[in-house]
C-alpha cells in the first residue's frame, strides 16, 4: 500500500464522525485498471461493497451517495456510503469511498 495515500485516508477517516471503513482505489500501470491503494482501518478485509462503489465512481467520473444502506446483518443499523472521484489533470485517477 502507498504510505502517503494510507496516511491521508487515515487522517480523513478520523475526521468523519461515525465512519466505519474507507478505501482508496488508484489507477495502476495497467491501462484502465484500478487497484486498492489504501484502506481504513488497517485490518479491513471486507471491502467488496466499497470496491463496487469505487468502480462505479471511476466509470461515471462523479460522486455517489448511497443513503441508509443496511450496515451488516448483525446490527441492522443504516449507514451512508459516500464516494468521490480523484481527478488529476482533468482525468479520473481513482476514487475514495467512506462508509
Amino acid at each position: 500500500m502507498d504510505q502517503l495515500t494510507n496516511n491521508w485516508l487515515h487522517a480523513l477517516s478520523n475526521l468523519v464522525p461515525g465512519g466505519t471503513r474507507a478505501v482508496v482505489f488508484l489507477k495502476t500501470a495497467d491501462k484502465n485498471q484500478y487497484g486498492l491503494s489504501a484502506r481504513w482501518p488497517d485490518n479491513l478485509e471486507d471491502y467488496e461493497e466499497l470496491s463496487a462503489v469505487a468502480k462505479d465512481t471511476v466509470t461515471d467520473g462523479k460522486p455517489i451517495l448511497l443513503s441508509n444502506k443496511v450496515a451488516g446483518e448483525e446490527t441492522g443499523e443504516p449507514c451512508d456510503i459516500i464516494s468521490c472521484p480523484i481527478i488529476v489533470n482533468n482525468q479520473v485517477f481513482g476514487a475514495v469511498v467512506l462508509e
